[in-house]
């Protein structure tokens, strides 16, 4: 092989490798997103824990052959759960262990110990973004969605006393 060839084949093997190194995001998908927000949680039971749930409203349900499965976010993923028969709402679940504080806000990069999924994320978000994975046909998509809603948080009171 000459020194020319060699040349190209290193180039066409690093882009190959760069291609497989990262998955895609698009700004676009399959599926029909008509709202995200995001809201934190707090119990209001020492050591009942605290967390941020992330909501997704679809604006039809999806194909059978799309499935919704992941949402990363604020450096976490989390399983999407479908929280209506129809299959257009779902959320994913970031929840921390004990305590009343929440683990971070807007704009920190505190790392309490947290129970929802810390993983070292394929993605560089910012604050108020997110990415979705889904499955489409058996192949696994990624959708990422900018400007992130924020609703106020929700304090659940302490549970009710049993009253005999």
């Amino acid at each position: 092989m000459t020194y020319f060839n060699i040349k190209h084949m290193a180039v066409v093997w690093a882009l190959i490798l760069s291609a497989c190194a990262s998955p895609k995001l698009k700004s676009s998908s399959s599926i029909s997103i008509d709202e995200v927000y995001f809201q934190e949680w707090r119990s209001g039971v020492e050591g009942g824990g605290s967390g941020l749930n992330l909501f997704i409203t679809l604006s039809e349900p999806t194909r059978k052959s799309i499935q919704l499965d992941s949402v990363y976010f604020r450096e976490r993923s989390a399983k999407l759960e479908s929280i209506r028969k129809d299959s257009t709402h779902f959320v994913g679940r970031f929840t921390y262990n004990s305590g009343l504080q929440l683990p971070f806000e807007v704009g920190d990069q505190n790392t309490n110990e947290q129970s929802s999924e810390s993983t070292n994320i394929p993605f560089e978000l910012q604050n108020n973004a997110c990415v979705i994975s889904y499955f489409e046909e058996g192949n696994i998509k990624y959708v990422t969605l900018d400007s992130i809603a924020e609703k106020r948080i929700q304090n659940y009171p302490t549970a009710p006393t049993n009253q005999q």
